[in-house]
């Protein structure tokens, strides 16, 4: 089984350690489905490009916004309601910020 690719590239896009330790959890998420294309991610990819990303089927990506909802609960809803506008930083700030407001 090969390691996981490394996403610590990507807290160098984010401007707070709250959303640097965000990028990265989602980064490692997707790299857990998309293996080395991960090192494609940027803060500008859009969802829609990484659901391409998982497969070329539409069970794939079924299977994807399923494992999203278990991963990020009522916040993979704006994922998927939005994947061919909505981009990575995008996620990012959206959750952090709603988490915030929560607290």
């Amino acid at each position: 089984m090969n390691p996981k690719p490394s996403v610590e590239f990507i807290r160098m896009f984010f401007k707070s350690p709250t959303e640097e330790q965000f990028a990265v959890r989602c980064a490692e998420f997707v790299a857990s489905f998309v293996g080395e294309r991960v090192i494609l991610l940027r803060p500008d990819t859009k969802w829609s490009e990484i659901f391409q990303w998982v497969g070329p089927s539409p069970i794939h990506a079924a299977l994807f916004g399923v494992a999203l909802k278990k991963e990020f609960g009522a916040d993979a809803k704006e994922i998927i309601a939005t994947a061919e506008f909505m981009t990575f930083r995008e996620f990012v700030e959206y959750v952090c910020r709603h988490e915030h407001n929560a607290a």
